[in-house]
């Protein structure tokens, strides 16, 4: 996307080793993906270990393609002229991710973990982005110009491998696929619309050898429910790990789900924008993860199933927990073979698929969101490209807050007060037996 001018309304918490008379500034480096170039700014210092800077933005002379990164890094101002040499004062922590994570944010708000310069999560210390804005020059559209204003809703699934017990296995107090399903989810999370998540688990066994290889688990609505949800299936009684894993089930539910959104994206723009109004959903797209230990039993049917989605709204991230192997995870990615062909020679319309070794980013975490999100943004516009559908500009998109119907029920309601008061006034009486009735 060409992005004009970056504004930022920028605020940190609890800042470890902050008294409240230290001057505290922001040093924000935009990192262009592919280029050597990149543009750096200072805020203003701000006092305190709760500093609030208020909006910083900076022009941006060039394309900034997906994968494209943002680092904030805070500093302890120790002159007046902190701004000469940033690096120079005392670094406090630091935040670094996807532009994307911005663009989807409708003006939402974004809260990040500090980390060190080794990009290890800190005990203390957040950074949190309220009404980002990036205005983009018009010309070939844009993930903002799809997802701005609520246009686009994205939906977010999480798919859980019953498997391997041995990933399932609480260390210090949390699971591995927990830990992975939280930062995931801090990742995604900016892109979903509702923020309900809907959760599937696959592999997994009966105490009567019942496989089932897409249980529907309870929706959540965050990161606390995701493990909810989690932790109910696997203490029920009759739970037990499987032996096989099968992706294929899994990847049809919501490819399904992707097909009748695709029925729904087609519509004409005026059916978009009447929708809208009505404040329903006006066009969608579909992020399903699946967090497996690498093992795919039905390569050949989740490889048709991918093939026959990648037409539709859908983008696919596997992320590899535990050592592996996950050659078949690579397999699926398909990005050195020029995209995934089916059983039946059919090469898939869009490279829809992601994959993510997570034990890669353990020790470095701050890295995770750019390797998330490195294709996801591509394979969206991909899929409108293909579809040969525009945006709707901004400007003739409807208030999402504007609610027809609840406005009709506002005067129905007054109307029926109106009416109430004209018979009191009338004949008061009425009132008074009504009341009195027994």
């Amino acid at each position: 996307m060409v992005v004009e001018q970056l504004k930022l309304l920028l605020k940190a918490r609890n800042l470890p080793g902050i008294s409240k008379d230290d001057d505290v500034f922001a040093l924000v480096t935009v990192k262009p993906f592919a280029n050597p170039k990149s543009i750096s700014f200072t805020s203003k210092s701000v006092k305190g270990p709760k500093p609030d800077w208020g909006y910083v933005s900076t022009r941006i002379p060039y394309d900034l393609k997906s994968g494209t990164e943002l680092d904030i890094c805070l500093y302890k101002a120790t002159s007046a002229d902190f701004a000469k040499d940033p690096k120079s004062n005392v670094f406090i922590g630091q935040v670094l991710f996807p532009l994307a994570n911005l663009v989807v944010s409708k003006g939402g708000k974004l809260e990040m973990a500090l980390m060190t310069e080794d990009f290890e999560v800190m005990k203390h210390g957040t950074i949190v982005l309220e009404t980002v804005r990036a205005d983009v020059k018009s010309g070939v559209p844009t993930f903002l110009d799809f997802v701005d204003c609520g246009a686009c809703e994205i939906g977010l699934s999480f798919a859980i491998d019953f498997t391997n017990p041995s990933l399932h296995q609480a260390k210090k107090g949390i699971a591995l696929y927990e830990t992975a399903m939280q930062y995931v989810s801090k990742v995604l999370c900016p892109y979903d619309a509702d923020g309900v998540f809907q959760l599937y688990g696959f592999g997994a066994s009966s105490k009567e050898g019942v496989h089932s290889h897409c249980i529907k688990m309870d929706e959540a609505r965050d990161l606390d429910g995701i493990c909810d949800s989690y932790q109910k299936v696997t203490s029920d009684p009759n739970f037990v790990f499987g032996s096989s894993a099968k992706f294929v089930e899994v990847i049809r539910a919501v490819g399904e789900q992707s097909k009748k959104n695709h029925i729904l994206n087609t519509r004409s723009k005026s059916q978009v924008i009447s929708s809208l109004k009505r404040g329903k959903a006006g066009r969608k797209y579909e992020i399903l993860v699946i967090l497996t230990g690498g093992a795919c039993d039905d390569m050949k049917e989740t490889i048709d199933a991918l093939v026959e989605y990648s037409s539709f709204p859908m983008a696919v991230v596997i992320v590899g927990l535990g050592k592996g192997p996950f050659k078949k995870m690579e397999m699926l990615d398909a990005d050195k073979a020029g995209g995934l062909t089916s059983s039946r020679g059919v090469k898939a319309a869009i490279d829809n698929v992601q994959f993510v070794p997570f034990g890669k980013f353990m020790k470095v975490l701050g890295k995770l969101p750019a390797e998330i999100l490195a294709e996801v943004p591509d394979q969206f516009l991909s899929y409108w490209r293909l579809s040969k559908i525009e945006p709707i500009p901004r400007e003739e998109i409807p208030n999402p807050s504007f609610n027809f119907v609840g406005v009709i029920i506002i005067i129905a309601i007054l109307f029926l007060l109106v009416a109430a008061g004209f018979v009191y006034f009338k004949d008061p009486s009425v009132f008074h037996e009504f009341i009195n009735h027994e």
